[in-house]
């Protein structure tokens, strides 16, 4: 085991790796004063990159988030179709789709233009980032990453502690 989920022994497998929310109760206090059940918010990670892909899933796991992980391109496209995330982490070069192309598919969707897609990846030219933020991505993020920095970047996005 892995945190709450068990390491996947191939990149196959990585595609359906779901890891479940923290078991940490996600609620608010609604203006009566009383307990309203919030809805968990869902990520998904796209990166071809085993290792990448269970980083950050080990670091959204303190997260209240449900993560759903992807290898390849078009999968993801696949799943952001039938059930759009609240955000959306995917790395620029995959082996099946750039991630560049991913992000115009999605922004040119009126039912999928609004999901934050933060580029995280290995490009760290100045004109790498232009490049990726231009294209629509939210936010950049460069591969060495400081974990500090991921944990802000996502506190961000999901609005958490």
């Amino acid at each position: 085991m892995f945190g709450d989920f068990e390491v996947a022994a191939s990149l196959d497998l990585a595609d359906a790796l779901t890891v479940p929310a923290s078991n940490l109760s996600a609620t608010q206090t609604n203006i009566s004063g009383g307990k309203a059940a919030t809805r968990i918010p869902t990520v998904l990670l796209v990166d071809d990159d085993l290792d990448s892909l269970l980083l950050l899933q080990h670091i959204l796991s303190q997260f209240v988030c449900e993560v759903v992980s992807r290898s390849d391109g078009h999968p993801a496209l696949a799943y952001v179709r039938q059930t759009p995330p609240d955000l959306i982490m995917l790395d620029i070069w995959l082996g099946d789709i750039n991630g560049l192309d991913i992000v115009s598919v999605l922004k040119q969707s009126p039912a999928t233009q609004v999901i934050p897609i933060v580029a995280v990846t290995a490009l760290a030219r100045q004109s790498d980032r232009r490049t990726i933020l231009q294209a629509g991505c939210a936010h950049y993020i460069s591969k060495p990453y400081l974990i500090e920095d991921m944990e802000a970047l996502l506190r961000q996005y999901l609005r958490t502690n």
